[in-house]
């Protein structure tokens, strides 16, 4: 026997099921919309960051530092779009574990090439301490906000080793950028100056110096080209040495300015 037919208004309006991404409220592609503007943004400051154009390196790092908070936020207020697993693609979710890994290899990248240890067994210690605390906050804060990756243990290793790098750079950053606390300044004669390139206008540039605080040896440090152009051997430089906010000492070469003692004066 045959089925009735609608007829008026309701044979007008098609027999469709509003699923997945189908079912997405204006506010809710408005999300996805933001969501992708931040991974494209990731994206362009890795490579920008690279190349330290058209803004300094520091600018990009300070873009890139609040994007994995991004990521754990969005599938938090609507777990029905977001994911933090790259399994969940296939379900309609936009997954956002791009916003997570992009500035955990940028900013170690950035950190350990901007930063100079004074002492790197100490330092490189307290670094991997902070990096297990913060991973374990980090990968517990994704698991309550995204449950799906109670689901996927190795993506769940993968997220926390990512997270490692992530929170141990950003403690190492942190160290450098909120320390106020007053340097030791060294002064010392540059033994000898030296271009990696042929030009000398490109760099790296190096000076080398004798024995100061915690370091013993002569040693060779990266300098600014400011500071290169026009140097000589016997010309005074000062290491400035910081104790760093979070207990990581780090120093940078500098023009003294009349400040500093030698090595070994009272």
């Amino acid at each position: 026997m045959a089925k009735p037919r609608p007829r008026g208004k309701a044979a007008e309006r098609p027999a469709t099921t509003r699923t997945g991404a189908q079912a997405r409220s204006r506010p809710g592609r408005w999300l996805v919309l933001l969501a992708h503007g931040l991974l494209y943004l990731a994206i362009g400051i890795g490579f920008l960051a690279w190349e330290g154009f058209p803004f300094p390196n520091t600018w990009a790092m300070v873009l890139l530092l609040p994007l994995p908070w991004a990521a754990l936020a969005l599938p938090a207020a609507r777990p029905d779009l977001f994911s933090i697993s790259w399994t969940d693609r296939e379900d309609g979710h936009e997954t956002l574990a791009l916003l997570m890994f992009g500035p955990a290899l940028a900013l170690p990248y950035y950190a350990f090439d901007e930063f100079t240890l004074t002492q790197w067994g100490p330092a490189l210690r307290l670094c991997l301490l902070y990096g297990l605390i913060g991973s374990a906050a980090i990968t517990g804060l994704a698991v309550l906000c995204c449950r799906r990756l109670r689901a996927h243990g190795a993506e769940m290793v993968v997220l926390a080793l990512g997270m490692g790098f992530y929170a141990g750079a950003a403690a190492l950053t942190a160290d450098v950028w909120l320390d106020r606390a007053e340097p030791e300044v060294y002064r010392l004669p540059i033994i000898s100056a030296r271009a990696e390139t042929h030009s000398h206008s490109t760099g790296p540039w190096y000076f080398t110096l004798g024995a100061w605080g915690p370091r013993g040896a002569q040693e060779e440090y990266a300098v600014e080209h400011a500071l290169y152009q026009g140097a000589k051997a016997g010309q005074i430089v000062c290491i400035v040495n910081h104790p760093g906010r979070l207990g990581m000492a780090w120093h940078e070469v500098e023009a003294c300015h009349g400040r500093g003692t030698a090595p070994g004066a009272p």
